[in-house]
């Protein structure tokens, strides 16, 4: 590893500026190394992270090899920024891909670095800078060890045994939700402080996600179990969480920072159940189309806004054509120019969007 801290080296075929690994660096447990070229691995880079929906800021032209990013990731705001840099040539190769979280919840940066990894095909290294050892596996137990110690045979010992009864079936019915939802009304009322409208969005939106796995579930199965068929109608007509999925539609709309943020991510993840109030649908399309026309240029947290609304939006236009085609006139037409700038940009639920306003 290369002793000095300043040293800046510029590649004359790449034209690139980037750093050797400073001695004193300790290594993130969430960094791995390359044997990529430079600019091919910085291309992979911004190809995932754009496939996950992550903003990137470069915060100096001159230096790509330093990119300030933030997402939305379990309904929280996560902040974090990626240093490559250069060191001696070693195992896993030349470069060393740097995943620092900065603020935001540490699970969902773990969550969101894991994505990463998995889409990028790499393997992170542990705190001490190399791979992460295999799990520890006790040796095999020896075939004749049986008859050396005089053991008793398992099967033999586990004959007279008989396995427990089954738990009985307890059905379960919307009414502790019903009672959640108080207490989450209460996060949402008027005039609350920012911290209580981020968890009372924040509770909104992970219902709404654990919905959709658990309806997955029960499709995939091809049958829904009696203690939970009734949560699947939570954000249906007369569901006791439509009004604070309606509240949460308009801080996504009237919010400011981290609020309309969350609330955005929140109506994505409602949009995307498959029993959802049709008033609420229809009414979340305005919310949608206003939050894609943020100018996300000018700050990171309405960037963020937008992706999430553009998420919700692929959500609306997938599942009905009426709803696409009530995106696609929103605004006097102008959401079809939002899309294709937002396609232009390289964003995957934007082009899915698009697809399904035009088949409208």
């Amino acid at each position: 590893m290369r002793p000095a801290t300043l040293i800046r080296f510029v590649p004359r075929k790449q034209n690139i500026i980037f750093a050797w690994q400073p001695f004193y660096l300790r290594t993130a447990r969430t960094s791995f190394r390359s044997p990529k070229p430079l600019p091919q691995l910085l291309k992979d880079i911004s190809g995932a992270l754009e496939a996950k929906n992550i903003e990137v800021e470069v915060e100096n032209a001159a230096e790509p090899c330093r990119l300030s990013c933030s997402a939305v990731r379990l309904l929280s705001v996560v902040a974090f920024e990626i240093r490559v840099f250069t060191c001696d040539a070693g195992p896993g190769g030349k470069h060393l891909v740097e995943m620092r979280g900065l603020s935001g919840c540490r699970y969902a940066f773990s969550d969101l670095a894991a994505d990463l990894a998995s889409h990028l095909k790499v393997s992170y290294v542990g705190a001490t800078g190399k791979p992460k050892a295999a799990a520890f596996c006790p040796p095999a137990f020896p075939a004749d060890a049986a008859a050396v110690l005089d053991m008793p045979s398992l099967k033999l010992a586990s004959s007279d045994v008989k396995p427990p009864a089954a738990p009985a079936e307890t059905p379960g019915t919307p009414e502790d939700e019903a009672c959640t939802a108080i207490h989450v009304a209460a996060l949402l009322v008027a005039g609350a402080d920012e911290e209580s409208l981020v968890a009372g969005c924040r509770a909104c939106g992970s219902l709404a996600a654990e919905l959709e796995a658990c309806m997955k579930s029960c499709a995939h199965h091809g049958k829904c179990g009696a203690n939970h068929h009734g949560h699947h109608f939570l954000f249906a007509s007369g569901g006791p969480w439509v009004g604070l999925a309606s509240r949460v539609a308009e801080l996504a709309k009237v919010g400011e920072g981290e609020v309309r943020i969350v609330a955005m991510a929140a109506v994505a993840n409602v949009a995307a159940l498959e029993h959802v109030c049709v008033d609420w649908l229809a009414a979340a399309v305005t919310t949608v189309a206003d939050g894609a026309a943020v100018d996300g240029s000018d700050s990171s947290a309405d960037a963020l806004v937008r992706r999430e609304a553009l998420r919700a939006a692929e959500a609306l236009a997938q599942r009905d054509p009426g709803l696409a085609a009530a995106l696609a006139k929103s605004d006097g037409g102008a959401f079809i120019d939002v899309l294709q700038d937002a396609v232009a940009a390289g964003s995957v639920s934007a082009a899915n969007t698009l697809a399904a306003c035009t088949r409208a």
